[in-house]
C-alpha cells in the first residue's frame, strides 16, 4: 500500500477509538440501563436501514434484463464468476450522475442465512 495514503498517527487513533468503544460497551453491558440503550440503538439502526432501503427502492430503477441490459449482464457474469447470488441492484441518480450499488435488507439476509443452514 502507498505510504502517502496512511496518516502517521492512524494506528494510535485506531487504538484510541477501540479502547474508548470497548470501555463504553462494557459499561453499557454491565448496567441495566445500558442494555436498554443498546437495544434501542439496534432498533433505531434497524429502522433507519429499512428507511434508506425504502428510499432507494422508491427513487431507483432496479437493474433487470429490460432496464440497463448491458450492465445487468455484466453484473450477472461477475456474480457467477465469484460464485455469488446476484443481489438486487438499483440505479439511482445522484447529482446528475448515475450511481449503481447493490444492497440487501438485514432481515432478508438473516432469513436466507437461517433457511440455508437449517
Amino acid at each position: 500500500m502507498n505510504a502517502k495514503l496512511i496518516h502517521e498517527n492512524e494506528k494510535i487513533f485506531f487504538i484510541l477509538c477501540m479502547v474508548i468503544s470497548l470501555l463504553t460497551y462494557l459499561f453499557l453491558i454491565i448496567s441495566l440501563v445500558g442494555i436498554l440503550y443498546i437495544a434501542i440503538g439496534f432498533f433505531i439502526t434497524f429502522m433507519l436501514h429499512g428507511f434508506s432501503i425504502a428510499q432507494i427502492r422508491n427513487n431507483g430503477v432496479r437493474l433487470t434484463e429490460k432496464q440497463f441490459p448491458h450492465t445487468y449482464h455484466q453484473a450477472k457474469h461477475l456474480s457467477s464468476e465469484l460464485d455469488l447470488e446476484l443481489p438486487d441492484i438499483y440505479i439511482v441518480q445522484s447529482g446528475g450522475l448515475l450511481n449503481a450499488f447493490a444492497t440487501r435488507f438485514f432481515w432478508t439476509s438473516l432469513c436466507r442465512f437461517i433457511l440455508r443452514h437449517c
